[in-house]
């Protein structure tokens, strides 16, 4: 095959997958209304959990942290030395403006990741 085939293929599924991609955001949506109806109706009824058509639904609750102040979180981890509060990643475009003014980031090296960018015309 031509290049320009397997590109006018490739357009058409492009074009398939964004429609399917669409359908699966509207359903995704009404699953999550419905979720949130339950957990209310299970609230409402004192129900930590129900199975219903095969279904387990169960309710559970978790303190989770919620940065407020992030000066005040900032100061608090430098003051504390405790960097487990933070994920294990390395911001992207912090990296990049370090290695750009000719510097390393010890432990960190640098990586080239390649891709492939599709769009209409």
């Amino acid at each position: 095959m031509e290049i320009a085939n397997e590109v006018e293929i490739y357009k058409e599924l492009k074009e398939e997958v964004a429609v399917l991609e669409a359908e699966l955001a509207r359903k995704k949506g009404s699953m999550v209304k419905m979720e949130e109806y339950f957990m209310e109706s299970m609230k409402s009824s004192g129900m930590d959990s129900m199975k219903i058509s095969g279904l387990r639904f169960t309710r559970t609750k978790r303190v989770v942290p919620a940065v407020t102040d992030y000066e005040a979180f900032s100061q608090y981890v430098k003051e504390s030395g405790d960097l487990s509060l933070f994920t294990n990643s390395v911001r992207v475009e912090r990296a990049r403006e370090i290695w750009n003014a000719g510097d390393s980031i010890p432990g960190v090296e640098q990586f080239t990741k390649h891709s492939l960018s599709v769009r209409a015309v």
